[in-house]
């Protein structure tokens, strides 16, 4: 919500793996530049999304997001088209 929140700059995939202890599945999404987290079902272009169980596959397969944090094991059922930060937990 705009009223509460600052909005960031858009940040590299990159940067947010540092800021949060994830790494890139492929490396040369590394430079992707993602502007907000989004839910998954509501997400946009641009948009990050976590996901933390396979019940939420569905919905990543059919979202708009530019990528997701995930786990090793669910990283290897995202799409595509989505960009993957892969998270220890």
């Amino acid at each position: 919500d705009p009223r509460f929140y600052r909005r960031e700059v858009p940040r590299s995939l990159a940067d947010l793996a540092t800021m949060t202890g994830t790494r890139p599945a492929r490396e040369a999404e590394a430079g992707l530049l993602i502007s907000d987290i989004g839910q998954i079902e509501t997400a946009e272009k641009g948009d990050i999304v976590y996901v933390a169980d396979v019940a939420f596959m569905p919905a990543l397969q059919a979202s708009k997001c530019s990528a997701c944090i995930t786990t090793e094991t669910l990283a290897t059922d995202v799409p595509a088209n989505c960009a993957v930060l892969i998270s220890a937990d």
